[in-house]
């Protein structure tokens, strides 16, 4: 963070004063600092400099985005500066930006959003690619933990051409969670990558609604064998409440425990029917590494979590 100091020729201060006066800016200049408090890293619209800007013109309130005429697939039109914006590894972002659809080229427009280091794909963090609707304004927020790599830049971008608005874009750093010792995940939900959610439900009041529009296994969301690893030997508590909006016959909801190959270790399904809701909770003993736990269901429903936890209850 750069600070720059003005004076005045006009600004005269006493000798005795000087004490006071050093000790006041001493306080404003800490206040100031990064790491004086939660660093907010950039917060209204997006400025050249900051972030690079493609196929968009940018307003004192907002960023006018149009690539239909670009023969392009994906385009990202939004990329910050890695000398200007400097992601740390190792410490937790929250990014936020309001957005408005005006015009979508096909019915293949494609909205989405990533951060990485550039030229290294596999470094590709906090990916969400989704199908606007024309018309559409919404708000997407998503937190993510960076690994030990330097120079990540965030990304946003549209496939297949589109016209839109960005604006209110906040980039923050934010103190990691709050559990107690054995408690991997508990509380209100947030797109923090400890869980992997479907990009077509959505985070609501610190719950996750799900519609579910045909008969197929729709996941709701899975944890992250990089992110909430479930050891080998321990036993977890898995807990969340649900309840169901609406559900046609023969829907389900299951939940499943998976290896990294896709081997089930686990798995139980039961009936939903509209208005029903419950509290479910289960012990699960990993035997493998890298297994995740997923909840979706199977037919057409809507269906809300909240209250998801897993604690750690020991191992061998």
């Amino acid at each position: 963070m750069k600070i720059r100091f003005e004076t005045s020729p006009k600004f005269f201060l006493p000798l005795r004063s000087m004490p006071r006066a050093i000790s006041i800016l001493a306080i404003t200049v800490a206040s100031a600092l990064p790491h004086a408090r939660a660093q907010v890293l950039f917060e209204g619209t997006p400025k050249p400099g900051a972030f690079e800007i493609n196929f968009a013109t940018e307003t004192d309130k907002e960023l006018l985005v149009d690539t239909t005429g670009s023969e392009v697939e994906c385009r990202n039109f939004l990329i910050s500066s890695p000398r200007e914006i400097q992601f740390e590894p190792g410490k937790r972002y929250k990014i936020g930006f309001d957005y408005e659809v005006h015009k979508l080229k096909s019915d293949a427009t494609r909205l989405y959003y990533f951060l990485e280091v550039t030229n290294d794909d596999s470094s590709q963090r906090a990916k969400r690619v989704w199908a606007p609707k024309e018309g559409e304004s919404d708000r997407q927020e998503f937190i993510s933990t960076l690994p030990d790599s330097d120079g990540y830049r965030l990304c946003i971008g549209i496939a297949n051409g589109g016209a839109i608005t960005i604006k209110n874009l906040k980039i923050e750093e934010i103190p990691p969670p709050k559990l107690d010792k054995g408690f991997l995940y508990q509380g209100a939900m947030e797109n923090d990558e400890r869980l992997r959610f479907n990009y077509e439900g959505k985070i609501v009041n610190g719950g996750f609604l799900m519609n579910t529009p045909s008969k197929q296994w729709k996941p709701y969301f899975s944890t992250s064998p990089q992110e909430l690893s479930l050891l080998p030997g321990h036993t977890y508590r898995i807990s969340y409440s649900y309840s169901a909006e609406n559900a046609e016959a023969d829907a389900f909801m299951r939940h499943t425990c998976f290896t990294t190959d896709g081997k089930t270790l686990y798995t139980q399904r039961w009936a939903i029917n509209p208005g029903q809701s419950d509290f479910k909770e289960i012990q699960l003993e990993i035997t493998e590494p890298g297994s995740s736990f997923t909840i979706g269901s199977y037919g057409k429903s809507t269906v809300r979590i909240e209250d998801f936890t897993i604690e750690d209850l020991g191992g061998q």
